[in-house]
């Protein structure tokens, strides 16, 4: 079945609501300062009008992409469907099934090259110190978060015990004994515990401020904000979202 169109391959349903997002792009025009591109819900078989302005404005859509929608969909007395993104509402989410991990995103804000050539040259290149003792202080950062309640400089200790033990061979291959890593990860502890304690709390403190990139047309930060980490539901990549493609 196709979902009332008997033209085609059938269109296998998505979870969540998705197949109200995804659409595919049929038309791409430049329209009074916009850039307009006519969609199809597959699902629904139903078209609409995207217009993309500002920075969205730059999208490279061209016919055949797929696309999810996020932006208030309305309807035209002739029964028209259209919708508006750019820098006040809306979202655009281009090849959403090609997911993206978090940090490709976050070095492709930086250089639009640097999260291609780390995607395609990400083979085993070998590790030295200072990337084995990151990691480590990656994982006792993780430790810190994951923890419930208080968290004493004692239990801290201990989960540098417990990473230099599980991190041998890694010490190994670059030439560092446990004591040099151990006294690493152990001078990161108070700084960790301070920032524990400043943001990971059920609401923001005054001293809890973030600077999110600039505010304002053209700029796409959010200035300073105060943050709080009221739960950590997962650490690191585990969680897919389609939805957003990461």
């Amino acid at each position: 079945e196709n979902n009332g169109s008997s033209d085609g391959p059938p269109v296998l349903p998505l979870l969540g609501d998705r197949e109200a997002l995804l659409h595919t792009v049929l038309q791409v025009e430049e329209r009074d300062g916009a850039k307009v591109a006519r969609l199809l819900n597959e699902f629904t078989d139903a078209e609409l009008e995207l217009h993309l302005r500002d920075n969205w404005y730059d999208t490279p859509l061209e016919p055949g992409d797929t696309l999810n929608l996020l932006a208030t969909v309305e309807e035209c007395q002739d029964g028209r469907r259209y919708a508006h993104v750019d820098f006040n509402a809306g979202l655009v989410v281009l090849h959403p099934d090609v997911l993206l991990s978090g940090t490709r995103v976050t070095s492709g804000t930086k250089c639009p090259r640097q999260a291609v050539i780390e995607e395609l040259f990400a083979g085993d290149g070998g590790s030295n110190d200072k990337a084995v003792l990151g990691t480590m202080l990656h994982e006792l950062f993780q430790a810190a978060l994951s923890s419930d309640g208080d968290l004493a400089a004692a239990d801290l200790t201990a989960a540098v015990d417990q990473i230099v033990a599980s991190s041998t061979l890694m010490l190994f291959e670059v030439g560092l004994d446990e004591a040099t890593a151990k006294a690493a990860l152990t001078e990161a502890v108070p700084q960790i515990l301070k920032w524990r304690a400043l943001f990971c709390r059920p609401s923001p403190s005054a001293a809890a401020a973030v600077d999110m990139g600039p505010k304002g047309p053209g700029a796409g930060g959010l200035g300073e904000q105060r943050v709080a980490i009221s739960e950590v539901i997962d650490i690191e990549e585990s969680i897919w979202s389609p939805r957003f493609g990461l």
